[in-house]
């Protein structure tokens, strides 16, 4: 096999990478997010340069390294601003494709495959001026490599926008009644004692059934988005209070108060039901033999509530749970 050859095919290598990642092994679980996450970026900053200099027909040195950093910029721009990624979101709706892309600056460690990238473009470029390459075999990669990278960021089907979440791990669905504590509170005081949260009333707020796997925000401006467009980026919401806890009530688990000093936003999919990692941006409820439990984590301090909570029936709290609520279906809060 020549060396162009050799390069040609590592580029149809990481096309069938990114098919089976993205469509094998995502929905299987066998590897955690993280992993499959930078198998796809990866495998897309092989074949995306590679695709663009091809379509652009960028045969001599300056055009194919302005269409190959054409793409390197847009990789960046996502990966580093929440504006960029909207942007490019709601340019897709605009064509018929629906993606959801997430800024995460851990994803340029992708940028690696570029020398590789680099090195297939010019195997490229000198196989397409042969005299053997016909039209068929320039656009059958263009077809192949065009849909792997479509099909790459495809939507989930939804979740929410949220800084702090429960997610019911059991198998039983459970009806969860939540206490907002009424403030203002005493950060620095609660930052150094969490315990000292026990001292303020928790006001009735809303009350939601969560079956197995699902999952219900808990700060005062999670949104909810679709998987199909963005109503809110990350970067735009309204900020929560410095601090903020809750007390929830839940049959077989002791009256328990949730109280953090404000973590950043996080994005939490609906059909996430294969853990694999666990968010310590979430309290996860767990049972073991006749016992419910609700641990804390390092973002989020999980006290036994000694206050009196109102016992209300879930149809008397004032407002419903964010996955519940009509408003909150249409991308909006459900309020302080």
């Amino acid at each position: 096999m020549t060396p162009v050859a050799r390069l040609i095919g590592i580029w149809w290598g990481a096309v069938v990478l990114l098919v089976v990642n993205d469509h094998v092994l995502k929905q299987a679980g066998l590897l955690p997010g993280w992993l499959t996450g930078k198998l796809s970026d990866l495998a897309g900053l092989v074949v995306a340069p590679v695709l663009a200099v091809v379509v652009f027909r960028a045969r001599t040195r300056r055009p194919r390294a302005l269409a190959f950093a054409a793409v390197v910029a847009w990789f960046c721009a996502v990966k580093l601003s929440p504006v960029a990624a909207r942007a490019t979101e709601a340019a897709m709706v605009g064509i018929g494709m629906r993606w959801r892309l997430w800024c995460d600056p851990s994803d340029l460690v992708a940028l690696v495959a570029l020398p590789l990238a680099w090195r297939i473009t010019i195997a490229w470029t000198a196989r397409s001026t042969t005299p053997a390459s016909t039209r068929w075999r320039r656009a059958v990669p263009v077809v192949a490599g065009a849909a792997a990278c479509l099909a790459t960021s495809a939507a989930p089907p939804g979740g929410y926008h949220t800084m702090v979440f429960l997610r019911n791990m059991t198998e039983e669905t459970l009806e969860v009644r939540v206490y907002r504590l009424r403030g203002p509170l005493d950060c620095p005081q609660i930052a150094a004692t969490p315990e000292s949260a026990l001292a303020y009333p928790a006001d009735p707020h809303h009350c939601t059934r969560l079956g197995s796997g699902d999952v219900e925000p808990l700060d005062r401006n999670a949104t909810r988005f679709d998987g199909y467009s963005a109503d809110a980026s990350v970067g735009t919401l309204p900020q929560d209070p410095a601090c903020d806890g809750v007390a929830i009530r839940i049959a077989g688990l002791p009256d328990t108060l949730l109280v953090w000093q404000r973590p950043r936003y996080v994005d939490v999919l609906l059909d996430d039901k294969r853990i694999r990692e666990l968010d310590p941006n979430g309290v996860y409820l767990e049972r073991a033999g006749d016992r419910l439990f609700a641990a804390g984590t390092s973002l989020v301090s999980s006290l036994p509530a000694t206050a009196a909570l109102v016992d209300l029936a879930c149809d008397g709290f004032p407002n419903p749970g964010v996955g519940t609520s009509s408003d909150a279906a249409a991308g909006t809060g459900d309020g302080p």
